[in-house]
C-alpha cells in the first residue's frame, strides 16, 4: 500500500511540473535574452551576406516557414542559399527593431536598410534552443520593398 502511495504521489508531482505555467525569466535575464536575439539577427543577416550556408542551416529551424518581401510563401530550403548562390538579404542592416519575448519564443518587428538606402519593415519569430542555448527563426513576414525616401 505504502508502495502504490509514493508512487500515485510521484506521479502526481511529475505531471504538476510538466503542465505548469513556465516562470517568466528575471530582469536579467530577460534583458540578455533579448540582446540573444538581437545577436541572433545580427547573425543571420551577416550569414545572408556572405551566402554561410552552414550558419544559415544553424539560424534557421528545419521547420521555418514564412512569408517573402512579394507575399508569396517561403521554407528553408527556399531561403538558404545553394552553394555558390548569392543570399538575397545580403547588405541588409536593422535600422530598428522591437523585441518581445514570452518564455522561449521572441516576437520581432522592425525595418532593415539595404546598401542603396532601400527600406523594408519585417516580423521575426525566434525559439530558444533547449540543448546548446542559442536562438533559431522559426518564421519571417517580410514586407515589400521601399525605395529609399
Amino acid at each position: 500500500m505504502r508502495h502504490a502511495i509514493a508512487f500515485l504521489l510521484c506521479c502526481s508531482l511529475l505531471l504538476a511540473q510538466t503542465t505548469s505555467t513556465p516562470k517568466a525569466p528575471a530582469p536579467g535575464d530577460k534583458a540578455a535574452a533579448e540582446q540573444q536575439v538581437r545577436q541572433a539577427i545580427d547573425n543571420w543577416l551577416a550569414a545572408e551576406a556572405t551566402a554561410d550556408v552552414a550558419a544559415l542551416d544553424k539560424l534557421i529551424a528545419a521547420n521555418f516557414v514564412g512569408i517573402g518581401p512579394g507575399g508569396n510563401n517561403i521554407t528553408k530550403e527556399m531561403i538558404v542559399p545553394s552553394e555558390g548562390r548569392p543570399a538575397a538579404f545580403g547588405g541588409m542592416k536593422v535600422t530598428e527593431a522591437t523585441v518581445r519575448l514570452t518564455g522561449d519564443a521572441a516576437a520581432v518587428v522592425g525595418t532593415m536598410q539595404g546598401p542603396d538606402g532601400g527600406r523594408m519593415r519585417f516580423s521575426l519569430v525566434y525559439q530558444r534552443l533547449l540543448l546548446g542555448g542559442g536562438w533559431q527563426m522559426l518564421s519571417a513576414h517580410l514586407g515589400p520593398r521601399v525605395e529609399r525616401e
